[in-house]
């Protein structure tokens, strides 16, 4: 995929976790957005499927390219690595509800049992996709402060 294109869905995703992942701070802080943040949550399953396979896509592709890893600097290896875990755990627990029609009793139990666990990060993990879209749009703006 084209670099430009893969960055602009990183922004694009890591924004509309943030978004949703905040969605109840954000109403109470400004209600009239409770209608545009209405629309994003009807999508929200989609966004966190799609989120949650693309992060797996992500740490698959580093690990694949494991001495590009070594190259890296840290700073980096850190941002991507953040990135790759809000797309994965947020994706999950937005994309949970959809996938859990597909699964056995069993498995549909298990599944709700992480979801819950998880959510207990959701605040803190919106908060960091929104922190890690700015520092992407940043580091993009200033390529030379991802590699000191």
């Amino acid at each position: 995929m084209s670099g430009d294109l893969s960055f602009v869905l990183n922004l694009v995703m890591l924004f509309a976790l943030g978004v949703l992942a905040l969605a109840a701070q954000i109403v109470q802080k400004k209600p009239n957005a409770a209608e545009l943040i209405g629309k994003l949550g009807k999508a929200s399953g989609v966004i966190g499927i799609i989120a949650a396979l693309w992060g797996v896509y992500g740490l698959i592709t580093a690990l694949s390219n494991i001495s590009w890893i070594a190259r890296v600097s840290v700073l980096l290896l850190l941002t991507m690595l953040a990135t790759v875990t809000v797309f994965i755990v947020l994706g999950f627990i937005f994309g949970y509800a959809m996938v859990a029609s597909l699964l056995n009793e069993q498995a549909k139990a298990k599944g709700e049992q992480m979801r819950q666990k998880l959510m207990g990060f959701q605040t803190i993990l919106g908060y960091a996709s929104l922190i890690l879209c700015a520092w992407w749009l940043v580091a993009r703006l200033f390529p030379r402060i991802m590699f000191f």
